[in-house]
């Protein structure tokens, strides 16, 4: 089942502090990723965009997501 962003990600945290995390921390495939994602394109969309399988996709959204999780994690510490 595919699913847009992380919606209790977005509910922590202002945009501009998601987009300061992804900026200083993400490579730019996984920015990629989650900025097609914001804009509703599916996995497989993504993954043509980038060559990859949209389980590759799926798998980058994943490692994104947590990645900003535990940076805004450390941020409130």
């Amino acid at each position: 089942m595919e699913r847009p962003l992380e919606e209790s990600v977005l509910k922590q945290v202002t945009t501009g502090e998601i987009r300061s995390a992804m900026d200083d921390n993400l490579d730019v495939e996984l920015r990629r990723v989650l900025e097609l994602r914001s804009e509703g394109k599916t996995l497989k969309e993504i993954g043509k965009v980038l060559d990859v399988t949209g389980e590759r996709v799926r798998q980058m959204e994943a490692l994104a997501e947590f990645k900003i999780r535990n940076i805004l994690r450390h941020d409130d510490v």
